[in-house]
């Protein structure tokens, strides 16, 4: 009996820790979710950037050239 009892007493610790590490991992997830989408939209406006720059240098060829 006082097996059973160390046994279930060590698995509610077992299940604690892994519920602890599980809101952690869900935790980091959320973040990199967050980081990741800021990410994104920098890049985005990064590269949107890039376009208007190089639409605007080709038309300034097209004017000279015209």
């Amino acid at each position: 009996m006082k097996d059973n009892i160390r046994l279930e007493l060590e698995r509610g610790g077992k299940l604690d820790d892994l519920e602890t590490k599980s809101d952690m991992l869900n935790e980091g997830s959320r973040q990199f979710a967050i980081h990741a989408q800021k990410l994104k939209k920098k890049y985005w406006w990064k590269n949107c950037r890039m376009w208007v720059i190089l639409g605007s240098v080709i038309a300034i060829i097209i004017i000279i050239i015209v």
